[in-house]
């Protein structure tokens, strides 16, 4: 379970909503002096998509804990877009991170909902000096997405700000092992306002570190290593160029890698060749008829997917000439929906019959929860049965408040 809470400058709750997989939560009055929102997780650390505010939008986050976000005003807002928590109308969200979200190659640095001080939400930044304390000098501004760096002061031209001081750094952590290879600097270029690095060391969590030799530039500079597997980094020994200006800044740090530990290391998909009625609890989620099961589930091939030693996903395919496949049935356990289970078990299938088959098919009925999702997955409308599921069930099929009628056919190519 996870939850979200808007609590007012005295604790009181002012509104809250709960959820398995997603929570939205909509506050239907201003924001005032002292409000907090509290992300609670139950326990279970992971990635997950926050939004504490429809302008700034999502970030995909990995949360250690329950997370304390602090509404800001005045000063402490003027690093974010002047439309941020305003209104009289609030959507405040927090949603599980799916696996094939998670599990690309990416930018690991950005997190738009960072804040000072002992967070369990990461990435987070921190410094050891920022311009006279000020929002739009913080360190967390160099994470939040924003690469607008032809001024400086209020949004959207925050940066970290070093105040004059030689001995300037930040830190960046991820809470948790990453793997990277690429790090991209967006230095600030208010030009002649501004100063600039020419080098700068980047020292790693696994004891390396890295010399970068910077330029006067208003675009990105890039930088490529060999992959290291880290859990922070420490940006320091900034030199500064031999220019009247006493100002350089950071105006965004972007590290590119993936996750250490991938969702699918922990997956396994097994062929069960005896005792397939051991599934049918999973089996009855797409075929709610076990009649109908039974036509199909001894002369197929099935398969069953483990996620951390439980069975999340399951799927059955017959063969119907020498060309085509077909997907008789494909069902993911009801708590473990759109966390990529089914589309992985897709992948599979793709990859387990590629050039001994021509075609993969599958047949569903008219419904948004379905045809959607094979879409995605890069199938297309073939044919339809009318009337399949009337003439060939015992009880009216009901899918998403409608019964279902034809059976609808979609191919994809192998």
């Amino acid at each position: 379970m996870i939850q979200i809470k808007v609590l007012d400058a005295e604790k009181n709750i002012v509104a809250e909503n709960s959820g398995q997989e997603e929570v939205n939560l909509t506050l239907r009055r201003e924001y005032q002096e002292g409000d907090t929102i509290i992300f609670e997780i139950g326990g279970e650390t992971g990635h997950y998509w926050m939004q504490v505010d429809d302008v700034l939008g999502k970030s995909l986050v990995y949360l250690t804990g329950d997370q304390t976000y602090e509404i800001p005003f005045e000063e402490k807002k003027f690093n974010l877009s002047p439309k941020a928590f305003t209104g009289e109308k609030q959507l405040i969200s927090l949603r599980k991170a799916r696996p094939y979200e998670v599990n690309i190659y990416r930018n690991l640095a950005e997190n738009v909902n960072d804040q000072h001080g002992d967070v369990n939400c990461y990435p987070h930044a921190s410094a050891n000096v920022e311009t006279r304390g000020e929002a739009v000098f913080a360190a967390k501004n160099a994470i939040d997405g924003v690469t607008a760096n032809h001024s400086h002061g209020k949004w959207p031209f925050a940066s970290w700000g070093i105040n004059q001081r030689d001995d300037a750094q930040m830190k960046l952590e991820f809470g948790r092992e990453i793997k990277t290879d690429r790090i991209i600097l967006h230095t600030r270029a208010d030009f002649p306002h501004d100063n600039w690095w020419v080098k700068a060391t980047v020292e790693f969590s696994d004891g390396s570190s890295m010399v970068l030799d910077l330029e006067k530039t208003d675009v990105s500079q890039e930088f490529s290593f060999e992959e290291k597997t880290i859990s922070w980094l420490v940006l320091k020994e900034l030199i500064k160029a031999d220019d009247p200006s006493p100002f350089p800044a950071l105006t965004q740090i972007e590290v590119f890698g993936t996750e250490c530990c991938l969702g699918e290391a922990k997956m396994e998909i097994r062929e069960i060749n005896e005792n397939k009625k051991e599934y049918l609890e999973l089996l009855l989620l797409a075929d709610e008829q076990e009649s109908m099961i039974d036509r199909y589930l001894e002369r197929g091939d099935m398969y069953v997917l483990y996620d951390s030693g439980a069975a999340k996903a399951v799927c059955v395919v017959t063969e119907e000439s020498e060309e085509i496949l077909e997907l008789k049935n494909l069902a993911v356990c009801s708590q473990c929906q759109r966390r990529g289970y089914g589309r992985r078990m897709i992948e599979f299938l793709c990859d387990q019959y590629k050039g001994k088959k021509r075609i993969l098919q599958a047949g569903t009925g008219d419904s948004p929860a379905t045809l959607p999702f094979y879409e995605a997955c890069g199938f297309t409308q073939s044919h339809r049965i009318p009337g399949f599921f009337v003439d060939n069930y015992d009880h009216p099929i009901i899918e998403c408040g409608k019964q279902l009628v034809d059976m609808v056919y979609l191919r994809k190519k192998l």
